[in-house]
This record gives C-alpha cells, sequence and structure tokens, in this order.
C-alpha cells in the first residue's frame, strides 16, 4: 500500500511541475514578445534621441506584459497580436508601450509616464 501512495505522490508532482512549466513558458512567450516590441520601438524612435534614450535605460515589468490575440485588419493590415506592457528605470515608472504585431512588430506606441 506504502508503494502506491508514493507512486501517486511522485506522479502528482511530476503532473504539478509540467503544469507550473507550461505556465512559466507561457508566460516567458509574452515576455519575449514584449522584448521584441521594445527593440522595433527603439529602431522606430532611433531619430528621436531622447525617446531612444528613455527606452534604452527602462527595462520591461514582466508582471505587467498583456498579450491579446486575435485575427483581425486593421486598416488593410491584417493583426494578431497586441501587445502592452510597463516599462521602468529602476523604481520609476518611465512609459508604457503598446505593439501592434503580425509574425513580426508592424506598429509602436510609447506613453511618457506623468512626472
Amino acid at each position: 500500500m506504502k508503494r502506491y501512495r508514493f507512486a501517486l505522490g511522485f506522479a502528482a508532482l511530476l503532473f504539478a511541475g509540467a503544469a507550473l512549466a507550461d505556465d512559466l513558458s507561457f508566460e516567458n512567450s509574452d515576455f519575449g514578445t514584449a522584448q521584441r516590441c521594445l527593440a522595433y520601438g527603439k529602431k522606430v524612435m532611433a531619430k528621436n534621441t531622447e525617446m531612444l534614450a528613455l527606452l534604452n535605460r527602462s527595462t520591461i515589468v514582466r508582471k505587467s506584459v498583456t498579450e491579446n490575440r486575435y485575427d483581425e485588419p486593421v486598416g488593410r493590415q491584417h493583426i494578431g497580436t497586441e501587445i502592452s506592457a510597463e516599462l521602468r528605470d529602476g523604481n520609476q515608472p518611465t512609459a508604457l508601450i503598446l505593439c501592434l504585431l503580425y509574425d513580426k512588430p508592424l506598429y509602436f506606441f510609447m506613453h511618457p509616464a506623468s512626472p
């Protein structure tokens, strides 16, 4: 009987670990997409030195990343994913970013945080 309890407990641990790994990989994929969005934003803002400096010193707040998936055209452009995230410089909020993607970033918007 002890053997079965051990086996059941071990199986429960394995399944719980697999479920946690799925959650973490999903979170990491959202975060990775947000990082791609930020990198694209830096390219878009390359001529605006003030905004580029703000983006370069900012980091993405991992828990703020929101990914919405849908399959819709916006005008003539097809959009599959919308990413939004908060950026911080240390403890200071610096900006909110929004990115529209379809396999790659297509649109970047940044709203600087109020002082």
